[in-house]
């Protein structure tokens, strides 16, 4: 026995739950006229995948469903369950009971399920037609269906035939192929279309895409060159410090050891009970030259400073000019684009009624006209604001170099005519032979070898000022290269130095 029972909820005329069992070979459905017996059979039908709803005696899926009587409200839905025994594996599936169940809502939403999964009608299909239970329904003769039989034509008996064979399976697969191969033909259509439509759009992402690339080559280029040029500069700066410090240390040293003799000089001078108007002259002589020397230090170590300043501004203006002379680093505003797009605009706007060829290509040609007038306008213009400003500072600057030299003039002045009365008096006193001038010939020898190690430390100062300047624009071109190509440049100091340089 392969159907076991049947249940029905909410279906038709059955609003409560019924259940009819078939527990022998051959069972009948008895009862007066209007008991629903008819609507058992449709049941069957209904439960193994009827979509004609004209077939089952309604017009709509909301007919299959209780109304509602005297005694009780309609249902939301019509649930028919049909149970299968199969142990023989008589469908194709690895259970011993089948359970199959359809639910029709009011909205005429339906649901399918196989053993209490849900799933599609398809699959419902499938499952019967491997019994050669089929939609022709050659299995089922409801009220009034002997003569459709017995009256039908050669196609719907070879429909029938079909389905008792088992064939239906493979008609429907193949309906299904054809099916999915038209979506896909429709798919390929829309594919093909779409192509076409982003094909323009390729080519500009295309383009821009070998924009990025040759971005991203320069920008490798730049690191490797900045991290070369740092590394230069960095080699530079700390082996011109490290001179200047040779240089500078035993100077240092010397000058200590010449201050201290010259104390002990001016020292017996002082004490000497035999001071004359020379030796007086002689110490306040020497006591004004140390006073113009460190006037003279003050003012070179401005000067040194002013100067550095200057390089510094004039390296600015040169790079700020070159920049505005480049069309490639002109800004233009994004008012400006606007206004531009809005011109073009309502240049387009004029032509879409019209179909006039000589009409559009003289629009074309004004759009053109406009386009290039605007990139001309912005290659003509120039922004001088900050060229000025530079060149504000740079003149303040020099102002004050002058001044300063100005003062530097004014003290070598001074200083050669003290150093020239030192010359006068050293020669007069070497002319006394009298043993107490000895204090005073040293006190000559110490300051004149004292003018030449001061004079060269002042050499030195204006280097190590020279130096700082370099060094602030070397700090400043590598926060610009930071801001440029990225922190990765700061890895310049791992780069390894031989004789022939990086």
């Amino acid at each position: 026995m392969l159907l076991k029972s049947i249940e029905l909820s909410g279906f038709k005329s059955f609003q409560k739950k019924s259940l009819f069992n078939f527990s022998s070979p051959i069972s009948s459905v008895v009862g007066p006229n209007g008991s629903g017996k008819s609507n058992v059979a449709e049941a069957f039908r209904f439960v193994l995948g009827e979509q004609s709803i004209k077939s089952l005696r309604g017009k709509k899926g909301e007919d299959l469903i209780w109304n509602g009587g005297a005694d009780a409200p309609r249902s939301n839905m019509a649930i028919v369950k049909v149970v299968f025994d199969n142990t023989s594996k008589f469908l194709n599936i690895d259970f011993p009971e089948i359970t199959i169940e359809r639910i029709v809502h009011r909205d005429g939403e339906n649901e399918y399920l196989i053993n209490g999964s849900q799933v599609r009608l398809k699959d419902v299909v499938e499952l019967l037609a491997t019994a050669h239970i089929g939609a022709s329904g050659h299995h089922i003769i409801s009220q009034g269906e002997a003569d459709r039989i017995l009256n039908a034509n050669m196609k719907e008996r070879r429909e029938m035939i079909e389905d008792a064979l088992g064939l239906k399976i493979y008609q429907y697969k193949r309906q299904e192929s054809e099916r999915k191969l038209k979506k896909t033909v429709e798919n390929i259509e829309q594919v093909e279309a779409l192509r076409k439509e982003i094909a323009p759009h390729l080519r500009f992402l295309k383009k821009q895409v070998e924009k990025l690339e040759k971005a991203s080559q320069l920008k490798e280029s730049l690191i490797t060159l900045s991290k070369e040029y740092l590394k230069r500069e960095s080699l530079y700066i700390s082996a011109s410090r490290k001179i200047l410090n040779q240089k500078t240390t035993p100077l240092e040293v010397r000058k200590k050891e010449l201050e201290e003799e010259l104390s002990r000089a001016k020292k017996t001078l002082e004490g000497s009970k035999q001071k004359d108007e020379k030796r007086d002259k002689l110490i306040n002589l020497e006591a004004n030259i140390q006073k113009i020397r460190k006037d003279k230090d003050f003012e070179l170590q401005n000067l040194g400073k002013i100067q550095g300043e200057v390089n510094s501004e004039e390296r600015l203006n040169k790079r700020q000019r070159e920049i505005l002379s480049s069309n490639e680093h002109k800004i233009v505003t994004l008012g400006d684009v606007e206004e531009l797009s809005n011109n073009i605009e309502n240049i387009v706007s004029s032509t879409e009624k019209s179909t006039d060829t000589l009409f559009i290509k003289k629009i074309l040609k004004d759009i053109v006209f406009l386009i290039r007038g605007f990139i001309k306008s912005k290659k003509e213009e120039t922004n001088t604001d900050q060229v000025i400003e530079l060149e504000k500072s740079l003149s303040r600057l020099k102002d004050e170099m002058g001044v300063v030299e100005g003062k530097l003039k004014q003290i070598e002045k001074e200083e050669n005519n003290l150093q020239n009365q030192y010359i006068e008096l050293r020669k007069e006193i070497e002319k006394e032979k009298d043993s107490n001038r000895d204090a005073e010939k040293t006190l000559f020898r110490v300051m004149s070898e004292e003018n030449k190690v001061v004079g060269e430390l002042n050499t030195l100062k204006s280097e190590v000022n020279r130096l700082k300047a370099v060094e602030e624009d070397f700090n400043r071109e590598k926060e610009e290269n930071i801001v440029l190509a990225g922190k990765e440049i700061l890895e310049y100091e791992s780069l390894s130095v031989g004789r022939d340089g990086l």
